[in-house]
């Protein structure tokens, strides 16, 4: 690895940082507050674009296997320019939004770096957005056109949409055209500086409304070059992406890093474990960064041992925590394989917290890992006052990945952000060390008869339990002790659970005011387009009171 652990950490000011002088950050001066930022970076997504192709011009970019398409810099470069014209034919004009709803197909890297060649904003929308909420997001970043595919076409045609922008269609030829296929001479790309919008990336919507980060060009290049030195990633990389491309785990941890290595990113439609492994091995893939699921599938659903994935060096993982028994098992099944934790949220579109390989002992397997080497961090208590080692409290970043700006949100901008800080709203400690232990979201703090209880604690006893696939766990009012704990699990395949046995279980593994008090047992646990748990909804409407631990409503 490049040097990234804990004997760079410093602690100044009850701020965590790195020792600047062991990586190639600077500290430069952006919108009024000094930040880190990487050295040699470009000064835009296209120019970081530009450079790959210079530097491998035939070398794969990207390989889409269930489509059988392959695509050289060379040739992504030559499309990227015919979709920029194609764009500006259309009528946009650059500083505008064009707003991108497509599948993992190869029109979404191409829209993507096309809009940065024609400084145009691009905003990535989840697939999986019902009609609403698509006339949401469009009637917030008001587009200049909708790039889409036609098995999306009923959500805009949906009047719950309400929208009239017509589509550009990758797809057909109905419609406005989506390329240029006349273009002879590459055009030049539009001047663009570091801090212009470049993408405006929505949060999930969890606690309401999506949020549109308005990320610079700036935070996004520093973001791919990010996890470029926290992976010690090179020249040529090899990634696999089965992540959706509009999260921004896909965006930024995938495609703009490899893109930044002048690597080759691979995209699976899905994430079938047996495709999953036998993939890995035909591509020689080195870097992969997904959910935890992906890889527990891989080990349980499929057979590792009947693959060769020697090129296999760094399995990354977040969206989710990763169950501790569960580290052990795929450390055993993917040999020579580096698990690391990568913690980030939208606002912060490169990794905010890692764990580098070199430091995966069982004495830090409860945390998340170290601050990336650019990233200050702080835990502030209610007064955003900063905190000592190992207290808990909001965690607060500031960094050059870190965003601004909600778009058209004010007031939630001032919440969020301040003097170049944004505040998380999760909850955390820190070790004299630097290593960061996550309690859950500020919400999901609950105080129970003058007791904090932190709803993470008790889902991490859950899913230990050899019966447990997922759980959640949140509050419900109560009149005399304010909160108690309500918890939702989804039993594994063919597995009968109870809630005295779930009861039990907790008794032997938490403190007894942790225990939750109403158990639910669920098909499944209601969940966002983006796959992250509505916590609102597991709570029953109305709920009875006075119902005792280990029983069911």
């Amino acid at each position: 690895m490049t040097g990234f652990g804990a004997d760079t950490v410093r602690w100044t000011d009850g701020r965590v940082h790195h020792d600047a002088d062991r990586f190639p950050i600077e500290r430069i001066e952006r919108d009024g507050h000094d930040v880190y930022g990487y050295v040699d970076r470009p000064d835009s997504l296209d120019a970081m674009l530009r450079r790959a192709v210079a530097t491998a011009p035939d070398r794969e970019a990207f390989v889409y296997p269930d489509r059988g398409v392959r695509v050289t810099y060379r040739e992504f470069d030559e499309r990227v320019d015919r979709l920029a014209a194609g764009l500006a034919a259309n009528g946009v004009e650059p500083g505008d939004v064009v707003s991108v709803l497509l599948s993992n197909r190869p029109e979404f890297a191409e829209t993507f770096f096309a809009c940065a060649r024609g400084g145009v904003v691009s905003a990535p929308i989840n697939t999986r957005v019902s009609p609403r909420e698509f006339g949401y997001l469009l009637g917030d970043a008001d587009p200049a056109c909708v790039v889409t595919e036609e098995s999306f076409e009923a959500l805009l045609d949906s009047p719950d949409c309400g929208t009239d922008i017509p589509p550009i269609l990758v797809d057909s030829d109905r419609g406005r055209p989506y390329a240029d296929p006349s273009i002879e001479e590459t055009p030049p790309s539009v001047p663009t500086a570091a801090d212009d919008p470049a993408s405006l990336l929505y949060t999930s919507g969890t606690t309401g409304e999506p949020k549109g980060c308005v990320a610079e060009h700036f935070h996004l290049v520093n973001g791919a070059l990010n996890y470029r030195t926290c992976f010690d990633t090179g020249d040529g990389l090899r990634t696999l992406v089965t992540v959706p491309l509009f999260h921004v785990a896909g965006l930024v941890a995938n495609l703009l890093h490899t893109v930044a290595n002048a690597g080759t990113t691979v995209v699976l439609d899905g994430s079938d474990p047996e495709r999953f492994l036998r993939t890995i091995e035909d591509e020689r893939i080195e870097f992969v960064l997904g959910v935890p699921t992906n890889y527990v599938l891989a080990m349980e659903r499929a057979d590792p041992t009947a693959y060769d994935l020697s090129s296999w060096r760094i399995a990354a993982y977040g969206g989710a925590p990763m169950p501790a028994d569960s580290i052990g098992r795929l450390r055993d099944a993917f040999p020579g394989v580096a698990l690391c934790d990568a913690y980030g949220t939208t606002e912060t579109v490169g990794g905010l917290v890692t764990m580098c390989p070199d430091e995966r002992t069982d004495d830090y397997a409860h945390t998340i890992g170290l601050p990336t080497p650019p990233v200050e961090l702080a835990v502030v208590d209610d007064e955003r006052e900063p905190l000592g080692p190992n207290a808990v409290g909001e965690l607060a970043v500031r960094g050059p990945i870190v965003v601004q700006e909600y778009l058209n949100r004010p007031a939630a901008t001032e919440s969020a952000f301040d003097g170049g800080w944004y505040f998380t709203g999760d909850l955390a400690s820190v070790t004299e060390a630097g290593f960061v232990e996550l309690k859950g979201r500020s919400r999901d703090k609950i105080v129970r008869g003058g007791e904090n209880i932190y709803a993470l604690d008790v889902e991490e006893v859950l899913v230990v339990h050899d019966g447990v696939l997922e759980a959640s766990v949140t509050s419900f009012p109560d009149a005399v002790l304010g909160e108690r704990v309500l918890a939702a699990v989804v039993p594994k395949p063919g597995v009968r659970l109870t809630e005295d046995a779930l009861w039990e279980h907790c008794l032997e593994n938490l403190a007894d005011y942790k225990v939750p008090e109403l158990f639910r047992i669920l098909d499944e646990l209601p969940k966002n387009p983006g796959g992250k748990v509505l916590k609102a909804d597991i709570v029953p409407e109305p709920l009875k009171y006075g119902i005792r631990a280990g029983t069911s409503e």
